[in-house]
């Protein structure tokens, strides 16, 4: 009887408020998407067919928040239908890679204005230029910092963070560390709003670090250093991005190198339409001068946002590649229009052109994408998206990237995806 009394005076206590335990939440995301490939990611040509593929995201996620402290741990798989790498001729057993900690990150509140967050996290500013999500990709992104946020009342937010990454936990000694993989990073963040907050200003500097190959007592810093604007007032908004990095590159070499971006959007009842303009700086090849050429002038995105600016086909998502580093310069038209209360159209197109010179092709111009997307606005848990895109490629395009064969006149690539995102429990 007294095992079922305490029991009872367990449950009521949880179910009363937050006063004892605080507040826990558990949530969940299913998002299956189904595409159609015929140039996403890659131009097609005349020797490659179409792929259709099914990929996936499943999540569980648990919040709890207390007077001096929060958790958060959120379990994702994230896999392409059939790839289980576990299976017989009778059946398939799971796969040993699509399962991971996708979040997991502890928050001590040392005051009402100062939190501190270590832990795998995700990280966004602003544009998210530098430091991203990556949402569109099944698994998105997150990182392994701490984190120090203060918030003065609403009036102004600062951000210090950092991170220090190695391979193994057996490690006793310093040792080698991929020269690919970002070795640390630090980084500040302040923003302001002003002019009764149409304006939002905030300033980002950062320095991201690369382990020199076979040499892992030489880190490899680049600076990065950013304004971003942001102005709204009734159906106005604007928003302008520069940024500037110095220091070296991953091999040493000294880095100059920029980019900006430039976007408006006026709303028109239920249209909205805005032109803008994205540029990152690249190496021009024909320069051939001595101070010129040996320092990097292609700007590095490191883990910033791509699938949302340069065109939602990917063609872009590695610059150094896809532009043989002569950078990117992309003119956009974005229009919008909600047809009715859930449903919304999109429509954009973008022209692409090399920002320098590049010796593979003396032309510049690299090809024009436009992109469709439907959504439908389910209900607050359920969305559904429906996109096409296509892209036609100039003759340099093709020449960069090497596609094996004669490109075909336009790439194109289809998508369905729906989105649930349930909140399970809340007490």
């Amino acid at each position: 009887m007294r095992k079922i009394y305490l029991l009872t005076g367990i449950c009521l206590l949880l179910l009363s408020g937050n006063q004892v335990f605080g507040q826990l939440t558990l949530s969940a995301e299913l998002r299956p998407r189904f595409e159609m490939r015929n140039g996403y990611g890659n131009l097609a040509n005349d020797t490659t067919d179409p792929i259709y593929i099914i990929s996936q995201r499943t999540r569980l996620k648990a919040v709890y928040t207390h007077k001096v402290f929060g958790i958060g741990v959120c379990i994702q798989d994230a896999r392409v239908w059939g790839s289980d790498d576990v299976f017989t001729s009778t059946g398939t057993a799971g796969n040993t890679a699509s399962l991971n900690l996708s979040e997991g990150w502890l928050d001590l509140y040392i005051t009402p204005s100062l939190t501190v967050r270590a832990g795998r996290q995700f990280l966004a500013y602003d544009d998210e230029r530098l430091f991203s999500t990556r949402n569109w990709g099944q698994a998105a992104l997150t990182y392994d910092a701490v984190v120090l946020k203060y918030d003065r009342e609403k009036k102004w937010d600062l951000d210090l963070g950092g991170s220090w990454n190695n391979s193994l936990d057996k490690s006793y000694f310093n040792e080698q560390y991929t020269s690919d993989k970002i070795k640390m990073i630090g980084f500040l963040h302040f923003h302001k709003p002003l002019l009764d907050k149409t304006l939002n200003v905030s300033v980002m500097a950062a320095a991201i670090g690369y382990t020199k190959a076979n040499n892992y007592r030489i880190i490899y810093t680049r600076g990065t250093y950013g304004v971003n604007l942001d102005y709204k007032k009734n159906d106005l908004k604007l928003r302008g991005t520069v940024y500037y990095q110095n220091g070296t590159n991953k091999t040493g070499k000294p880095v100059q190198a920029y980019c900006f971006s430039v976007v408006g959007a006026y709303t028109f009842d239920k249209f909205t339409v805005g032109p803008g303009i994205d540029y990152i700086s690249g190496q021009d090849s024909w320069n051939e001068t001595g101070s010129y050429v040996d320092k990097d002038h292609l700007f590095d995105l490191f883990y910033g946002m791509r699938h949302s600016y340069y065109g939602l086909m990917d063609i872009f998502t590695n610059i150094p590649k896809s532009t043989d580093n002569g950078g990117l310069m992309d003119i956009y038209l974005n229009t919008r229009l909600k047809i009715a209360e859930k449903h919304n159209l999109q429509l954009d197109y973008h022209y692409f052109s090399l920002a320098q010179n590049v010796k593979a092709d003396p032309d510049k111009p690299l090809g024009s994408e436009v992109d469709f997307l439907y959504r439908w606005t389910v209900n607050e848990f359920l969305s559904c998206d429906l996109g096409y895109s296509f892209m036609k490629p100039t003759e340099t395009m093709a020449v960069i990237n090497d596609i094996g064969g004669h490109a075909k006149d336009f790439s194109h690539w289809a998508y369905l995806m729906i989105t649930l995102k349930p909140t399970l429990l809340k007490m």
